[in-house]
């Protein structure tokens, strides 16, 4: 039995509603006697007593030994959903021995003459995790990419990116993106199965991804737009990874930024702010801001202005009375000695 996380973890592609649950006995009898419609019932109705938790092993046997065989493609189609929710592995995480029996109708249904069943069959192998199950169908897988419809080519492709993408799997599938590029080169007419491949070599092989499309440049205005799509992502995803040399403006002329035409609308936002302003946005700055006006800016100036500088009598501040030389009389000199003290009064006498 799988932990708790694992069941929640593990992905269905299909969730089947069912109104009453159904006893292990009564789906054995409808696989083994059953016709296909009645196989078909049954088997949504072990799909959904799975999906609700409850693990059946003891029908597991019964669908090898009557179900597999079954032609009906609906049949066909729901054994691959149940084959997607059952435990294929112990607790120690080895696979179950039972498993083997699936691999071989696996191989069977990936060299079918029908090419329904060959791309509902690849398109199962997306979703499996178990490197076991897989290595054995590399070989049929890899055919199916020269198969004549497109509809098992494009499950194919996609098939092989799954399978590379997964922990190891490069291992699996060591030349993937050379297969794939052959592919591509090889005039594939199919737009969807383009559309896959380039995607293959967009997510694991990136450089093989932009060699074809150089390669290809004068062709891509014709490709399809689902093509189209996967290109521009790929530019976008590349174009930040290549060096671009920017030539530095000199003086106060516009950016290089700012000098195709279609980018001086932008610029021309700075060109009304002024020589300062333009000298701003050519240096990279942002260009001076208004000054703002009302009561508010006004208290906001007074409480950043300095403080005021005492002011003399002369009406010069302290440091410029300092810095000059006085311009005041010299005192008189002292008489010598001996002569008659000097009047004080204006009119003289005594």
């Amino acid at each position: 039995m799988a932990t708790v996380n694992a069941v929640v973890e593990r992905g269905c592609s299909m969730l089947v509603h069912f109104d009453r649950a159904a006893s292990a006995s009564e789906i054995k009898d409808a696989l083994e006697s059953g016709s296909a419609h009645e196989k078909a019932e049954a088997m949504k109705k072990a799909i959904a007593i799975l999906l609700s938790g409850d693990q059946m092993p003891q029908i597991f046997i019964t669908i090898v030994r009557f179900v597999l065989p079954s032609d009906d493609k609906y049949v066909q189609k729901l054994l691959l959903l149940y084959m997607e929710i059952i435990e294929k592995t112990d607790a120690q995480g080895k696979l179950l021995p039972e498993m083997i029996l699936i691999c071989q109708n696996l191989r069977n249904n990936l060299q079918h003459p029908n090419e329904f069943l060959r791309g509902a069959t690849l398109r199962f192998l997306c979703r499996i995790q178990e490197a076991e199950i897989l290595e054995p169908l590399i070989p049929s897988i890899i055919a199916c990419l020269e198969h004549r419809h497109s509809f098992v080519r494009r499950n194919a492709v996609m098939c092989i990116d799954r399978i590379y993408q997964m922990p190891g799997g490069d291992m699996l599938l060591q030349d993937a993106p050379e297969t794939i590029e052959r592919l591509l080169s090889g005039g594939e007419a199919d737009l969807s199965t383009r559309r896959n491949a380039f995607l293959m070599l967009y997510n694991n092989a990136q450089d093989r991804a932009v060699n074809f499309h150089m390669s290809n440049l004068d062709q891509v205005a014709n490709w399809g737009d689902i093509l189209q799509n996967v290109v521009l992502d790929l530019i976008r995803k590349v174009r930040p990874r290549t060096p671009v040399a920017r030539v530095p403006s000199r003086g106060l002329g516009p950016s290089p930024r700012f000098s195709t035409p279609e980018a001086r609308p932008a610029f021309g936002k700075y060109l009304r702010r002024g020589a300062r302003g333009r000298a701003s946005a050519a240096r990279g700055r942002r260009p001076l801001a208004r000054r703002a006006s009302g009561p508010r800016a006004a208290r906001r100036a007074r409480s950043r202005a300095p403080a005021p500088i005492a002011i003399s009598r002369s009406g010069r501040s302290p440091s410029r009375a300092r810095s000059r030389p006085s311009r005041t009389r010299a005192p008189p000199p002292p008489p010598p000695r001996g002569a008659p003290p000097r009047s004080r009064g204006r009119g003289g006498g005594g």
